[in-house]
């Protein structure tokens, strides 16, 4: 075969007349095609017509064993498509220098703020920052509030969700997947007969990890049935959106991508789900995906979701569009992709190859640029190939076995190379062999250690799929960063770790959280020694505040948003109503009675949806006072039960003091006896033992006296002024003991120093704001009306009237 093909390069010049590829005269070039053309009525040829046209064909065979029963005459130089493209059978001059378009101008690895990401933790908030957890933590507390707190009698049990909640929920996930433990029962993980993963129990308890699952949210419910007329995807499309961006911005894709789609399996209710019957799972939501082909790093994904509504996300779903969309981030940059045959065409490899993308893909036979010798294995010998050159594009047609023909296009080669000596396989097939697996693989290591659980509701498939992506995401760039190579089941044990120790740190500080949790929490998180962890308590305490009131300011601009809106739709409502009253009172003499009777109701209608939207506004006022309330409330709560536990401290460290100080004496006045004892059997020493008895009572005097004011010590000591603690010894006890027994007073003297709305009323007779329990005055021209408790030394409510001392002191004069 190589010394036919080198005896038509010989006889090139006789047979052809000596014309190169491509400087051949337009009318020989046009009568060739004239003579070369083929019948296009079908796209697909049958068998018997492929026969046909492969013994008329003008297209070179020259890996054929028949070309020695062939003229020189009818050895042509192109093999010619259905539609009249044309494909040489020489490759093109070699090049020297290499092309432009394979020049590749980015450095590939970690860019932008991405290089500073030296943790676990910190690479992976990369991809899930915090506005994306703010925003998911926001979504779940209104979903919470407006579908589920009304089903539960307490309210303890379907409490708000918090930032480092929901990255211990992640955590918790994360650990479960790495463990392969996704469709394992939640009571065999949480259970106390040793065969549970222990360290879940840290974070939350079973209970609370399938609410959280129930109710976690991607966007605003209460406008969503909006959205869906315009975007079938508004259930997550903020999060998807913001979580590709990430994954762009932060790596830099190698000279050698894939593109291709994954199915994450799904078996809901979804108008998008796909079956797909060559993938493992067959039903499920179409993804596609641009990978790196060396570190299988994902840079871009779309979801499949079909034909969407007319507006803004109104996209072409054909497969040029689609492949355009995915690799228009790497446009202009020398990169090479590697696709299969449902993206690839010949018009995409054109349109890329003007954007400095060169592409490798196998194609589908029915394509009207392929030539039908090309598609036909008959008479064709196993491992032969046929090769055509056409404007920068190689095709290229492989016969692996006796049925099978392999086809694929190249804008990156340009020759006949055989890379395999065995098979004979062309240098463009064992490339595209090398890099087509590249979203394969990644689809395979997320599946392998995969967090997805069983799930009706697709949005949180679609999280999953995101979860599982961040995980390999972040592993690659902490491996880039910092040169550790660490493998996958220990990076995602590590990572889940790490999201939940925050709210375990939250969790020792609250009583109620049982001790073998506790003990559990000391074994698997580096817990700080107590009074350490109380200061940090102290703080987080602080923090997990500060952070609900961060989503309060969003929550009160939507309540507000949503009035207004409602105060717009009842005032149109109202200009409608007075247009149909203007009319029927103008012009109710000429109605029939049914005429009457409809524009009646329609008013009534109207009036009635007006009156919805004013019950709507005042709902949504009572919703927005409550919101803020309740935060004043915790607040003033968790300030009473702070003082209520140091006042505790401060009793239970007296009373030890005090017992400390009688033991200490009861045990001077035994020494005492004894040495009287002593001092009466020794007559020569009478008159010193009688003063050293008198100094001993002097001795004993002087310390049953100290333990008097020896608490206060302990209580009153400031310790970062020592100098003063001599001068607050002298603070007399029962100041002490009043102000611990009189707890009702501390109370109203707590809420004295708390700063004051200088626009709220004040009453009693201490001019302050109304706080506690109160009773009114029964004159009605008292000026003050309302009165504390404590301040008029009431405990409970009087029977009968009651009056103020200023209005009973008048009535007296009177």
């Amino acid at each position: 075969m190589q010394q036919i093909e080198k005896l038509l390069d010989e006889f090139d010049d006789e047979v052809w007349g000596g014309y190169s590829d491509d400087n051949l005269d337009p009318d020989e070039n046009e009568n060739e095609e004239n003579e070369c053309s083929y019948n296009t009525g079908t796209e697909q040829s049958s068998a018997d017509d492929s026969d046909t046209e492969l013994e008329n064909s003008c297209s070179d065979i020259s890996y054929h064993e028949s070309d020695d029963d062939l003229p020189l005459t009818l050895r042509n130089k192109y093999f010619v498509g259905k539609d009249g493209t044309k494909w040489a059978r020489r490759p093109p001059n070699q090049r020297v220098r290499t092309s432009r378009v394979n020049i590749v101008l980015e450095k590939p690895g970690v860019i932008g703020d991405a290089k500073n990401a030296n943790s676990i933790l910190d690479a992976w908030n990369l991809f899930f920052t915090y506005e994306i957890v703010e925003n998911i933590v926001a979504c779940t507390n209104i979903f919470i509030d407006v579908n589920i707190r009304s089903k539960f009698g307490r309210e303890r049990d379907a409490r708000y969700t918090t930032i480092p909640e929901m990255k211990a929920l992640f955590g918790v996930l994360y650990i479960i997947g790495a463990l392969k433990n996704g469709h394992r029962s939640t009571k065999d993980m949480w259970s106390s007969d040793g065969c549970n993963i222990d360290i879940l129990k840290c974070a939350m308890s079973e209970k609370r990890f399938l609410f959280l699952l129930r109710c976690i949210r991607f966007d605003d419910i209460r406008g969503r049935e909006e959205r869906k007329k315009l975007d079938k995807m508004t259930h997550i499309r903020k999060v998807f959106d913001d979580f590709t961006i990430n994954c762009k911005k932060s790596y830099s894709l190698s000279e050698y991508v894939t593109l291709d789609e994954k199915l994450q399996s799904f078996r809901g209710r979804c108008s998008f789900r796909q079956y797909m019957p060559n993938k493992p799972a067959k039903y499920g939501i179409k993804i596609f995906a641009l990978c790196d082909s060396v570190n299988y790093y994902t840079s871009n994904l779309e979801v499949y979701v079909g034909i969407q509504p007319a507006g803004p996300y109104t996209i072409d779903n054909s497969a040029a569009s689609i492949t355009k969309r995915m690799v228009n981030i790497v446009y202009n940059s020398g990169r090479n992709v590697t696709m299969d045959n449902w993206f690839t065409s010949i018009p995409l490899a054109d349109d890329l190859l003007k954007k400095k993308v060169t592409i490798i893909g196998t194609i589908r036979k029915n394509k009207r640029e392929i030539p039908p010798s090309f598609a036909s294995s008959k008479n064709r010998p196993v491992f032969s190939s046929f090769f055509g050159f056409s404007n920068n594009k190689t095709l290229v047609s492989y016969k692996a076995n006796k049925k099978k023909i392999v086809m694929l296009i190249s804008t990156i080669h340009h020759d006949k190379n055989i890379a395999n000596e065995e098979k004979l396989k062309p240098e463009i097939i064992m490339a595209y062999n090398s890099t087509k697996s590249g979203v394969d693989t990644m689809d395979y290591m997320t599946e392998n250690y995969t967090v997805a659980r069983t799930s009706a509701r697709w949005p949180l498939t679609i999280f999953y799929a995101l979860m599982n992506i961040g995980g390999i995401n972040s592993q690659i760039i902490y491996q880039a960063n910092t040169k550790i190579k660490i493998s996958r089941l220990q990076f995602l044990k590590t990572l889940g770790r790490e999201l939940m120790e925050e709210h375990v740190q939250c969790r020792m500080t609250i009583p109620a959280v049982r001790v073998e949790v506790k003990s559990s929490i000391r074994k698997y998180f580096n817990i700080q020694p107590l009074q350490e962890s109380r200061v940090r308590a102290s703080a987080l305490y602080l923090e997990h505040y500060l952070d609900s009131l961060e989503n309060l300011p969003v929550e009160l601009q939507r309540n507000f948003t949503l009035m207004r809106d409602l105060d717009s739709r009842a005032q149109e409502l109202m200009r409608n109503i007075d247009k149909l009253a203007d009319d029927y009172m103008s012009n109710v003499k000429g109605y029939s009675v049914e005429k009457k009777n409809e524009t009646m109701t329609s008013i009534q209608r109207q009036f009635d949806k007006a009156k919805e939207y004013g019950d709507d506004k005042v709902q949504l006022a009572i919703q927005t006072y409550e919101l803020v309330d309740k935060h004043i409330r915790k607040l003033d709560s968790d300030l009473a039960r702070f003082e209520a536990e140091i006042q505790d401290k401060a009793i239970s460290a007296t009373r030890n003091i005090e017992e400390s100080s009688q033991k200490r004496g009861r045990k001077k006045t035994k020494d005492k006896e004894v040495k009287k004892k002593s001092a009466s059997s020794e007559e020569e020493t009478v008159t010193k033992t009688s003063k050293k008895k008198q100094l001993k009572k002097v001795g004993a005097k002087s310390t049953t006296a100290a333990p008097s004011k020896t608490p206060l010590v302990s209580v009153v000591t400031n310790p970062t002024n020592p100098t003063n603690s001599v001068a607050s010894v002298t603070v007399e006890t029962s100041s002490l003991t009043g102000a611990l027994v009189g707890a009702g007073v501390a109370h109203s003297a707590e809420v004295l120093d708390m700063p004051v709305d200088p626009n709220e009323p004040t009453y009693c007779l201490c001019n302050q704001v109304s706080y506690g329990e109160m009773i009114g005055c029964d004159n009605p021209d008292c000026p003050i009306e309302w009165f504390h408790f404590a301040c008029v030394k009431l405990t409970t409510k009087p029977k009968g009237k009651w009056f103020c001392p200023k209005c009973i002191t008048d009535r007296k004069k009177k």
